[in-house]
């Protein structure tokens, strides 16, 4: 690696490390309670939270209230995991703690649904949001398909099928962001009178205005097409090109869990 390609790589990294880590950046991940409990370890995630409630005075009783005062619910994975995380959130609440914001999180992948979808796929729409909607909602429906093999003892082709049109469209969707992006993002260099030039990161996605994200000394060295690129290849992004393909792999394992949750920790 020459010199001038260490001192690219360099700005690259500088100026993709600041975006992320900027109020600019939204994200475009599958919300942290979804993907909590769509891996083959999701029983485990929920017994680490129920570990975590029954800590709470009081909890365990609200709990088995909520839970009409059963002491086991079976088919505790997946979905069915995801749907006790939000009854131990209620009971979280009504004692005044923090939660992980399950209820919020579906409440912002289902909110106008259909015309997100339909302006993204059909009608060219864009943004960090609209795409963020999306790949959950895609996500939720492959986990409602996943449990419903489970329920019925299938073999989750349906799932499989779905999760690998899923991947398909988010390939042609990402294409359309990288687009999308490169409008958005813009590189500047600047010099003050008799004084030395500096570059800047501009980055600007409504509703927050154009702001500098970075600076550095001396003249850009990458275009704006180049930093794109580069934001593809990092984990906050480059995790859309397999992650329906890599859950479409696992559904064959996933369908034929059917862990059975306890109320209460029984050591």
């Amino acid at each position: 690696m020459t010199l001038s390609t260490e001192k690219q790589l360099a700005q690259l990294e500088r100026f993709s490390d600041a975006l992320f880590a900027s109020k600019n950046w939204h994200g475009i991940g599958i919300e942290s309670s979804l993907l909590s409990y769509s891996g083959l370890n999701s029983t485990d995630e929920l017994v680490s939270y129920r570990d975590q409630v029954s800590n709470v005075p009081s909890a365990v009783e609200k709990l088995g209230s909520a839970l009409a005062g059963l002491a086991t619910v079976p088919n505790a994975v997946g979905l069915g995991a995801l749907v006790i995380s939000m009854i131990l959130e209620t009971v979280l609440k009504s004692l005044g703690k923090e939660t992980m914001g399950t209820a919020e999180m579906l409440q912002r992948v289902f909110a106008d649904e259909k015309a997100k979808e339909n302006s993204m796929l059909v009608d060219g729409q864009m943004n960090s949001r609209l795409l963020k909607q999306w790949v959950n909602g895609a996500a939720f429906h492959t986990q409602m398909l996943i449990h419903q093999a489970r329920l019925e003892v299938a073999d989750g082709s349906r799932a499989v099928q779905a999760a690998g049109v899923y991947q398909r469209q988010l390939n042609v969707i990402m294409d359309k962001y990288k687009t999308y992006l490169n409008g958005i993002t813009r590189i500047r260099d600047e010099r003050i009178p008799r004084g030395p030039f500096s570059c800047y990161l501009l980055f600007n996605e409504e509703p927050l205005p154009r702001d500098e994200i970075a600076k550095c000394n001396g003249l850009s060295r990458v275009t704006k097409t180049e930093l794109v690129e580069h934001l593809f290849s990092k984990e906050q992004i480059s995790w859309t090109k397999s992650y329906f393909s890599d859950l479409a792999a696992d559904i064959p394992t996933l369908v034929r869990q059917h862990a059975t949750f306890q109320i209460e920790n029984q050591h």
